[in-house]
């Protein structure tokens, strides 16, 4: 592997973890998920830096999430418990429904265009757009704010 891929792969390990939470909403699934879709994404890279690398790397990601959470590869064992949520918004968030909560925290967490977001979940720009609005707006309600003009 060249070195400046891995250096870009290592850049983005932390986003690829949190995105893959915000689908998964297991950590340990979410990192197993993240080190499959990196094997995959430096087997097309055939070890160069590749264009688009960071959307790349994220529509890898939300496929390895989606069909282990389709396929549940993974036997839960949690035994139940979950990590507390700390915060209303925490509580809100993983609330959203799945495509709401995915288009959400790709724009606003992980700073991709609205395009850019389209192009990761394989859908059109309006619904992007519809499914962030609605996102905003529940969130706004659960946490009883006024609602935000952007």
């Amino acid at each position: 592997m060249s070195r400046r891929l891995r250096e870009d792969l290592t850049v983005l390990i932390p986003s690829l973890r949190a995105y893959a939470f915000c689908l998964l909403l297991n950590h340990t699934h979410a990192a197993i998920s993240v080190e499959e879709a990196l094997v995959e994404l430096w087997s097309q890279a055939k070890g160069k830096t590749m264009p688009g690398l960071k959307l790349r790397a994220f529509q890898i990601v939300r496929k390895t999430c989606l069909m282990r959470a389709k396929i549940d590869l993974i036997p839960d064992t949690s035994d139940g418990k979950r990590t507390p949520l700390d915060t209303d918004f925490e509580r809100g968030f993983v609330r959203l429904p799945l495509p709401e909560r995915e288009a959400l925290s790709l724009g606003e967490v992980f700073g991709f265009r609205p395009d850019e977001i389209a192009r990761i979940c394989c859908s059109d720009r309006g619904t992007m757009d519809r499914l962030v609005d609605s996102a905003r707006l529940k969130l706004e309600a659960s946490l009883q704010l006024s609602p935000l003009r952007y």
